[in-house]
């Protein structure tokens, strides 16, 4: 796995003729919590019950923590802090407690971050054209590949479809909808098998959340 690039174009500096270039990432996707519990049970060193234990008390550990006016640091990732907001005032004596709230929360990424990060292969992206296929075409495809395969996760239909996230997402709610698909399991590792009714496979079909 790398990072991707693409050159892109600065904005012209006053009196300067030449356009110049510089690097930007092309972002592959989005890894979210679902993804790292996926990928820690199939390394066989947590459970399900785990992962999802892990995830709701490092939020709740986070949450607790900044309410209580406290800075988080995440080993060898960074900090978290709050930032305030308020209605603009000349003399302190102007605001209360109450007419005060948290604006955001910010994030300073720490040396150790930047420094794994550093020496990471980096490659020139060759862009795709987005896919023009239907969606009656993605799903015969998952329905001609549930016929042949036990099981078929989000990557692999996102794969054999040349889709986004997003498209999977939009698909899945259709099949839910249409009683194409069953949903099972318990989140973040839910699955789907074909309704009862519908011609299925020899086989029965899964697909991961």
């Amino acid at each position: 796995m790398s990072i991707l690039y693409k050159m892109s174009t600065l904005p012209p500096r006053s009196g300067d003729n030449l356009k110049y270039l510089y690097p930007v990432p092309v972002i592959r996707g989005t890894k979210t919590l679902d993804d790292w519990a996926e990928e820690a049970t199939m390394s066989g060193t947590l459970s399900p019950a785990d992962v999802a234990a892990a995830m709701k008390s490092l939020e709740a550990f986070v949450i607790k923590s900044l309410r209580g006016g406290y800075q988080v640091t995440l080993d060898g990732l960074g900090t978290l802090s709050v930032t305030l907001a308020s209605r603009k005032v000349i003399d302190e004596k102007e605001i209360r407690s109450h007419s005060i709230d948290v604006k955001t929360v910010n994030f300073r990424c720490s040396k150790a971050l930047v420094t794994n990060l550093k020496g990471a292969t980096i490659e020139r992206a060759s862009l795709p054209k987005q896919s023009d296929d239907t969606f009656e075409q993605r799903k015969q495809r998952m329905l001609h590949y549930l016929a042949s395969n036990p099981v078929i996760n989000r990557n692999i239909y996102r794969s054999i479809n040349g889709c986004s996230d997003y498209t999977w997402r939009e698909d899945r709610r259709i099949y839910l909808l249409e009683n194409l698909l069953l949903c099972q399991g318990k989140s973040p590792l839910n699955y789907y098998v074909l309704e009862a009714g519908h011609k299925a496979p020899q086989t029965t079909g899964v697909v991961n959340d």
